[in-house]
């Protein structure tokens, strides 16, 4: 396999194959082999490695439940988290950073080594945290760190001789300390060399796009049995697909002391009112512009969440408010409009609706950054926490209108019984479709588990209104639903009229 290629590309992302996955398996693999050799003790078993290798330490130790002790070394930070391929995943560090990631081995053994590079604050930012951590297990002892400033990014002797003490206590060895290193004559590239003569590539080897589709098949093997559970009630399904979802799209519906509604303005005209507010997370900074209205004589506490590509200012027409909007409000319902991340206001100054993604590795992008979709998907749940702490709201109807359709389906289905209905045109979309990496619609993963009818399947039992989609297009989510009659289904596309028929036609 060539180190920094054959990962790169659309497929890739959709699939979630990546190199760091992919070495993440084979120390996996590797742990199973050396378990299995006889005169290794497996309740005393440590790992480390330095770089990259460092960060396959702490990746496996947090994966994986046998390793007993970890050193890894020279690559814990809080400045830079690595910059190879292999060291960066889609979704892998949205919020976080190595230091949390080496925390998930807590309370066993843990020791690093710093040097001068983006190590070399470890001592005093990161090992205290970690300290933290440790301590609500009552270890903070079993953890350290130390920094060789003197020395640029290595895993030279005196890192060494820090690993040989701390594995001797570790792994209770009975060794004397300290351990000092001899000399020792390094392997010939001969001697290092896995295949020769002697001992070939095996037959069966494959090279990186016949692995890769071999790592598709058997992932979408796996997710049609995932699939066939749904006939069971569905609970391994949400388990599997849903849990899934809140890493790539969003955990939920935020609490109420986790959003927040900053009203800017009100202003009332020939019997309706109009509200202009920003939605707001303060832990994250995100900012929605949002727009309410509402009859100030009808209203009811019915209220429709309306997501259009355009954002709020889709509600207006050619004379101010649209005439479907109006339609709805004369109805009783409150109708409220955000612009969602990358459109409406966020699009002044030549701004564009497309996020720049590293163009040979979007993991670079996507290990720390959130897909547009993502975002856009977070903003919706935001709208519904906000409007989920307002005394005088009690339902309220998600409906998604044109390219939005999707990312309401999606806001709906991680929803859950916060929203009574979701409607949406999912405009026949498949993420199948999707040809270049900066494509907003991107979500890494999403063809591992079904494809936008996968994890729209997710909104079951809910009331769920598709139309754009077509029979074979929706077939796990129809599974889902199974007889249950929560779901119509249109290969119409979804306009304001028709949602005026829906909400204030009495269908």
């Amino acid at each position: 396999l060539p180190h920094r290629e054959g990962y790169g590309d659309v497929t890739a992302q959709l699939e979630l194959q990546c190199l760091m996955g992919l070495q993440t398996w084979n120390s996996i693999r590797a742990l199973d082999f050396i378990q299995s050799l006889k005169d290794v003790d497996p309740s005393r078993i440590g790992v480390t490695g330095a770089s990259g290798g460092g960060t396959q330490t702490f990746m496996l130790c947090a994966v994986d439940d046998r390793p007993t002790a970890a050193f890894p070394a020279v690559m814990v930070s809080t400045n830079m988290q690595g910059g190879c391929v292999c060291e960066n995943a889609c979704y892998l560090r949205n919020g976080i950073n190595n230091v949390a990631l080496a925390a998930l081995f807590a309370p066993k053994p843990l020791a690093m080594s710093g040097a001068d590079d983006w190590t070399i604050d470890i001592e005093t930012s990161g090992l205290p945290e970690l300290k933290q951590v440790y301590s609500l297990y009552s270890a903070a002892s079993q953890v350290n760190a130390r920094c060789f400033p003197q020395f640029g990014h290595n895993y030279n002797q005196v890192s060494r001789e820090m690993t040989y003490d701390f594995l001797n206590e570790a792994l209770n060895l009975g060794l004397t300390s300290p351990i000092k290193q001899t000399d020792f004559e390094p392997l010939t590239r001969e001697e290092l060399t896995v295949f020769d003569d002697e001992h070939p590539l095996p037959d069966d080897a494959l090279a990186v796009a016949d692995l890769r589709d071999l790592m598709a098949k058997e992932s979408h093997a796996t997710m049609a049995s995932v699939i066939e559970s749904l006939d069971g009630g569905g609970s391994a399904y949400r388990d599997i697909v849903g849990t899934a979802a809140r890493v790539m799209l969003d955990a939920g519906v935020p609490a109420a002391d986790e959003v927040e509604a900053d009203i800017q303005s009100e202003v009332a005209w020939e019997g309706y009112e109009l509200i202009k507010a920003y939605v707001r997370r303060p832990d994250s900074g995100d900012c929605l512009p949002t727009v309410g209205l509402h009859h100030l004589n009808k209203a009811t506490d019915q209220v429709i969440l309306w997501i259009h590509p355009e954002g709020k200012s889709s509600l207006a027409g050619t004379d101010g408010v649209r005439p479907e909007v109006l339609e709805l409000l004369d109805a009783g319902y409150a109708v409220v409009a955000p612009d969602v991340f990358l459109t409406g206001e966020y699009l002044t100054d030549g701004r564009s609706d497309r996020l720049a993604v590293h163009a040979n590795f979007p993991a670079y992008t996507y290990c720390y950054n959130r897909p547009v979709l993502s975002q856009r998907v977070r903003d919706i749940l935001s709208v519904i926490g906000v409007l989920q702490t307002l005394d005088e709201v009690g339902d309220i109807h998600l409906v998604g209108l044109e390219e939005a359709g999707p990312w309401a389906a999606l806001a709906g289905a991680i929803a859950g019984d916060a929203v009574a209905s979701t409607t949406a045109d999912l405009g026949h979309f498949s993420f199948a479709d999707i040809t270049e990496v900066s494509d907003p619609m991107l979500l890494p993963g999403a063809m591992k588990y079904g494809d936008l009818d996968g994890l729209v399947a997710l909104a079951a039992p809910g009331t769920l209104r598709l139309y754009g989609s077509s029979a074979d297009e929706i077939a796990i989510t129809t599974r889902a639903y199974g007889a249950s009659g929560g779901l119509s289904t249109s290969e119409e596309s979804l306009t304001p009229a028709m949602v005026v028929e829906i909400f204030a036609g009495g269908e």
